[in-house]
């Protein structure tokens, strides 16, 4: 093992930790720390009472602030390694409150006949067994209302055994809940979610393709009057305070002016695309998720912006028949 690198799950740079190894490799190998025997001066108690087991977060132990400039370590050696890439600049990071942020969370969700027992979470680390949540420290107080009624929900449907997972987003105008099933709900499971729904407000939907309520989810990008719509299952930026921090720095970065012509690469729904049209000449935006280009040609119509074109495209294969490829652009904005 001498000179073969073991990444080491709960320990800090400048530790002297006991290891367990889990899992060997050809270049390097992965443990987990069992005792700390040199603790660093940046480890702190961790806020969430699941962490060291949920799979979910990973360096709640570390001090928020030295957080940030680990994970912006971690990103330059990946550009420097992978991408032959070493920045002219790197800018301070966009940042926010660090608990209750999160505006969407995807949970697992099983139950077993044999001890009627529901469990609704994550899973464990580097595990496929689902650890049990009352609440999530870095969800926003929406999803751990949400998550505090689902299982008085769950555990009295005839299905709960094909429920599979839960995604829950929040909205500024609705919370939704989407739950995946491997089988159809019965007519007295249908008429429970419904009225779930009416009592908490909460819009209900059945993946893969069923609507239990009708309204459509959105948010506001306030500051330049646009609101965009999206399916509870589409992607936005979990973080709302930094996402529109980061919209603004785009387009400050960009320094637009009325004749820019901007390419807006991993588009999405027309998060940076529909503001970037307000004060260019105009935009496109290509996206690989056909849903997602459809959604923002909606978002566009809702907005009555018109000088904007949305393409579906893979950006990770060849854009030889693409049909944008040709045509000029002064200014780029790169998101994926």
């Amino acid at each position: 093992m001498e000179g073969k690198t073991i990444f080491v799950v709960n320990a800090l740079p400048d530790e002297v930790v006991d290891i367990s190894l889990f899992k060997s490799h050809q270049k390097y190998d992965e443990g987990v720390a069992i005792k700390i025997l040199e603790q660093s001066t940046t480890r702190v108690i961790p806020k969430c009472e699941y962490f060291g087991i949920c799979g979910g977060c990973s360096l709640q132990h570390l001090l928020a602030h030295t957080q940030l400039k680990y994970k912006e370590t971690i990103l330059l050696e990946h550009l420097q390694h992978q991408a032959q890439c070493v920045p002219k600049e790197v800018l301070s990071p966009i940042t926010s409150a660090a608990w209750h942020y999160r505006r969407k969370v995807r949970l697992a969700v099983l139950y077993t006949q044999k001890n009627n027992q529901l469990k609704i979470g994550f899973y464990e680390y580097n595990s496929k067994r689902i650890i049990n949540i009352t609440h999530c420290e870095i969800s926003n107080s929406a999803i751990n209302n949400a998550i505090a009624k689902l299982h008085d929900l769950l555990i009295q449907l005839k299905a709960k055994n094909h429920i599979i997972e839960i995604e829950i987003a929040v909205a500024d105008n609705a919370t939704a809940i989407v739950i995946q099933h491997l089988n159809s709900f019965c007519e007295a499971d249908l008429k429970t979610l419904n009225l779930f729904s009416v009592k908490n407000h909460y819009q209900i939907y059945l993946k893969p393709n069923y609507s239990i309520t009708s309204s459509e989810l959105y948010y506001d990008l306030k500051k330049y009057n646009i609101r965009l719509y999206f399916k509870p299952t589409q992607f936005i930026q979990i973080n709302d305070s930094v996402n529109q921090k980061m919209i603004a720095q785009s387009m400050a970065l960009l320094d637009l002016n009325p004749n820019d012509h901007v390419l807006d690469l991993f588009c999405g729904i027309g998060n940076f695309s529909l503001p970037l049209a307000k004060q260019v000449k105009n935009v496109v935006g290509v996206e690989c998720m056909e849903s997602a280009v459809l959604q923002a040609r909606e978002n566009a119509e809702y907005n009555q912006i018109k000088n904007i074109e949305f393409y579906t495209q893979d950006l990770t294969h060849s854009l030889e028949n693409a049909k944008w490829k040709n045509r000029q652009f002064n200014k780029i904005l790169l998101d994926p």
